[in-house]
């Protein structure tokens, strides 16, 4: 079903029951109707509560659960080849987006389509980025982050990632220096899996191969830290209870996924990571 988005906005007087609504902007799915005036004609006046029903929603401002780290979107391959595209086609067009985006200041860009114009209003200012470790499903072709054996361990290197991809990273930090990445993988690496493919299947219940797991998380630290990209949080798995044949996931049982992080988080702190986070979902 398609909806138009309504906003109003109402008069204080005197308590929530004599709360009135004054003014009416409408914007339309289709976009034939951009933050139009749609004044009543006359005021709408709130009437007094009734009991609570078991539909209702009940906000309590008062009771405090978990803290909001911030609000944003996943930066795919697709997402930064996109971007990328447009910032070699038109660069003016580029850091506009990306102000739009990224940037939490007022910004008169928005306000170009919509009446009255150029009147000034936020921009998005998404402040929190989930960012693939390897391919995902929105990736042109499946990638790992490689690994390199040597005789007492494996290094991984993150440099199999589009070059795209990092330099977008590092324009949204440019515009805002706040920002919070997030790595998380969507696949590990397929000789960790059983079956032994990207996608879709779960990990090995090898202690060699959850240590090598382990490692993969800590050697993204590192490489990122080395392009300068300063990451927020590292993550055991995205979406892991998800297992497609279809595109890069892996299977995760919700206990695997605890042992992992709690063995994660000794590993960075002694690689000197001990400000990032390690979050499992």
């Amino acid at each position: 079903m398609r909806h138009s988005f309504v906003v109003v906005a109402f008069a204080l007087v005197h308590g929530a029951a004599a709360q009135q609504i004054q003014d009416v902007w409408q914007t339309t799915w289709d976009r034939s109707s951009l933050i139009a005036s749609m004044p009543p004609a006359s005021a709408i006046a709130f009437g007094t509560p009734g009991a609570a029903a078991a539909a209702d929603i009940q906000v309590d401002d008062t009771q405090v659960y978990q803290t909001i780290q911030g609000f944003g979107a996943t930066l795919t391959d697709s997402s930064a080849k996109l971007l990328d595209g447009l910032k070699t086609d038109n660069s003016d067009e580029y850091w506009k987006l990306m102000d739009y985006m990224f940037s939490s200041e007022i910004s008169l860009l928005a306000a170009q389509a919509i009446s009255p114009p150029m009147v000034p209003i936020p921009n998005a200012a998404l402040s929190y980025v989930r960012v693939p470790l390897g391919a995902s499903d929105f990736s042109a072709s499946v990638s790992t982050i490689q690994p390199a054996t040597q005789a007492c361990r494996i290094n991984f290197t993150i440099d199999a990632a589009p070059a795209y991809l990092f330099s977008t990273l590092t324009d949204i930090m440019s515009v805002n220096s706040a920002v919070r990445f997030h790595l998380v993988p969507w696949s590990l690496l397929a000789w960790m899996k059983t079956p032994a493919n990207a996608d879709g299947g779960s990990l090995m219940r090898m202690s060699t191969i959850t240590h090598s797991s382990l490692l993969m998380h800590v050697d993204a630290l590192t490489g990122f830290q080395g392009k300068n990209i300063t990451v927020f949080a590292v993550g055991i798995q995205n979406e892991p209870e998800n297992s497609d044949t279809t595109y890069p996931s892996t299977s995760m049982p919700v206990a695997t996924e605890a042992a992992v992080g709690e063995a994660l988080r000794p590993l960075m702190n002694s690689a000197g990571f001990t400000e990032n986070r390690s979050i499992q979902i």
